[in-house]
C-alpha cells in the first residue's frame, strides 16, 4: 500500500479485495455497525468502507484483542483512506 502521503480516491483502486475475500482475515467474524439495531436515519457506506470497518470492529478495534501487527495497520490506513472527512472533524 502507498505511503498515506500519495492517497488516492480508494484503496481498492488497484483492484485490492474485500477484507472478506482475503485469507489472512479468515480468523476474524466481521462484526456489523447495526448488527441487531434499526436506525432512525442509517448511514449507507460504500462497500469497501463496510467492509474495513467490520473488520476493524472484528478485532475489538485492538483494544480487545491487543492485537498489534502489520495487517491492523494496514486496515487502520485503508480506513483512513476511505474516509479521511472523519479526521477533519477531530
Amino acid at each position: 500500500m502507498p505511503a498515506l502521503s500519495s492517497v488516492s480516491s480508494s484503496p481498492t483502486d488497484d483492484g485490492a479485495p474485500l477484507y472478506a475475500e482475503r485469507p489472512e482475515w479468515n480468523d476474524v467474524s466481521p462484526l456489523a455497525q447495526y448488527d441487531h439495531t434499526n436506525p432512525i436515519a442509517p448511514i449507507f457506506y460504500s462497500a469497501e468502507y463496510k467492509d474495513a470497518t467490520d473488520y476493524f470492529r472484528g478485532i475489538g478495534g485492538i483494544v480487545k484483542t491487543g492485537e498489534k501487527s502489520q495487517r491492523v495497520l494496514e486496515l487502520t490506513e485503508t480506513i483512513i483512506r476511505l474516509n479521511p472527512e472523519t479526521l477533519l472533524c477531530m
